[in-house]
């Protein structure tokens, strides 16, 4: 069993997306979900950040128990819940299932989303990021404690930074 972590920049539910009873990892963080050292049973863990004001906290943690990919996730029916609503409530703009390619030319489609633009077209640079991640991390046991972190006690720091 391997461990991942990285800083959380901001945490408004996108990535991860803990709604619903799954804690998902479909966008951002591309050297994590592409990393081809990761397997089923390893952890994910998120800290917290200078800028989000919680350095040294546990944001949140989950095993892997599935990786599936990019249009896997976008086709599978228990996720179709994840697909954004831009002006639903705040686990349905969060949504973080909302890329999937064309199937005759294999281009990335990227749906209206928190990483679209303004009016709810492609942003280019997220849409580099985030399919350069082949795989969707997925998982039913995690502990995800968004504003309620806890100080990492300060001997564990280097285990996470």
């Amino acid at each position: 069993m391997a461990y991942f972590s990285y800083k959380i920049e901001h945490d408004l539910g996108l990535a991860p997306n803990p709604f619903g009873g799954y804690c998902t990892l479909a966008v951002c963080k591309p050297t994590i979900r592409n990393n081809k050292n990761i397997q089923i049973g390893d952890w994910v863990i998120g800290t917290g950040s200078v800028r989000l004001k919680r350095l040294h906290h546990l944001i949140f943690a989950m095993q892997v128990e599935e990786k599936i990919t990019l249009n896997e996730y976008w086709e599978a029916p228990r996720f179709q819940y994840k697909k954004p609503v831009i002006n639903g409530s705040l686990m349905q703009m969060y949504g973080d299932n909302f890329y999937h390619q064309n199937p005759k030319t294999k281009k990335w489609i990227q749906e209206n989303s928190a990483h679209s633009s303004e009016g709810g077209t492609t942003n280019p640079k997220h849409l580099k990021i985030d399919t350069e991640g082949k795989y969707v991390l997925i998982s039913t046991t995690f502990c995800y404690l968004g504003n309620k972190s806890i100080l990492i006690p300060k001997k564990y720091w280097e285990l996470w930074m």
